[in-house]
């Protein structure tokens, strides 16, 4: 089996069949969760030896579960094989939340295989429809399908909805549907699971949401844009 990936029926495969905790990772320099820099797992040199929880900013404490999600965090395989087979918990929640398919998702677009990451942690059980409520500055909450649809990578889009991701979450998250404007090939997708395109949410549909921030005669495509007007309802 190649290192890079599970099998391909991800929900068959157990956390038991992974690697050793002595597989090869490749080195990460430090960054911050607001960046496109992949985080490190272990304090620079001069920075003592204070629990990773409490200086990477995440709240999460044990290090097998930090590594984990510096795995998801950065689409990294190896390291997320790596911390699964040390007994990472694959849900571990971040300070707000967030578990590591979540922050996987948020960063697709800069993530390196945000697919193949994705694999192993479904594979270990990653919860596909976790829903986090916003915080107090929010506007919605979360779900990884949410967060994969807001980010824009259509090939998370698709593994998230052929593994069971609900494209209709809870009221309190913003729907899938409008956070993947002006994606035709995701709205296709989306429509075709099931998003309901009546749904509203700041009081817009979806079609609404479309037509508000990208009807602009001077500057849409309009062939492009009465496909979308169709597909969504109008």
């Amino acid at each position: 089996m190649p290192r890079d990936e599970p099998d391909d029926d991800v929900r068959t495969l157990t956390p038991g069949t992974l690697g050793g905790p002595g597989d090869s990772t490749p080195g990460m320099a430090m960054g911050s969760p607001a960046t496109a820099e992949k985080l490190e797992t272990t304090p620079q040199a001069g920075e003592g030896t204070q629990p990773v929880g409490e200086t990477n900013g995440f709240g999460i404490d044990d290090p097998v579960d930090f590594r984990l999600l510096v795995g998801a965090y950065n689409g990294d395989v190896p390291v997320i094989i790596e911390a699964l087979a040390a007994g990472a918990w694959v849900d571990a929640p971040s300070t707000q939340g967030w578990t590591p398919l979540m922050w996987l998702s948020m960063r697709s677009l800069v993530a390196h295989a945000p697919v193949a990451s994705a694999r192993w942690l479904v594979a270990a059980g990653a919860e596909i429809n976790r829903f986090v409520p916003a915080g107090a500055d929010g506007v919605g909450g979360d779900t990884p399908l949410t967060l994969a649809c807001e980010a824009g990578d259509d090939a998370l889009i698709d593994f998230l909805l052929a593994n069971n991701a609900d494209p209709n979450p809870p009221c309190a998250a913003c729907p899938p549907l409008h956070l993947s404007l002006p994606s035709e090939r995701a709205v296709r997708r989306l429509l075709a699971a099931g998003a309901d395109a009546r749904r509203r949410f700041g009081g817009q549909t979806a079609l609404e949401c479309y037509v508000e921030g990208w009807g602009d005669p001077d500057y849409r495509d309009d062939a492009q844009f009465e496909t979308m007007v169709r597909l969504l309802g109008g």
